[in-house]
């Protein structure tokens, strides 16, 4: 949202990225940006989190911005929705 401008956009990049760089090839993972709407980062599915994968993650979340407003519903809807279709894959 645009309150995250600053040193708040900077932190959540640094923490997201922190987090994905924690996965091994054996893990899982997709990730929700948001802001007034909600859409997936890089993939609509969750993926292996493979080397590439998460390069490709980081690049993502170093492009982040800031703007709209804070619609965690939206973001939690679409979490919610891609691990359900996972479980269902």
């Amino acid at each position: 949202s645009g309150s995250m401008s600053g040193t708040r956009i900077e932190t959540a990049r640094g923490a997201a990225d922190a987090v994905v760089q924690t996965f091994s090839n054996n893990d899982f993972v997709g990730v929700v940006k948001f802001s007034s709407t909600a859409s997936p980062l890089v993939s609509s599915q969750i993926k292996r989190a493979t080397t590439e994968y998460k390069e490709e993650l980081k690049t993502a979340i170093e492009e982040l911005g800031t703007s709209g407003s804070t619609n965690y519903e939206a973001a939690f809807n679409l979490a919610f929705n891609m691990l359900a279709q996972a479980a269902s894959d």
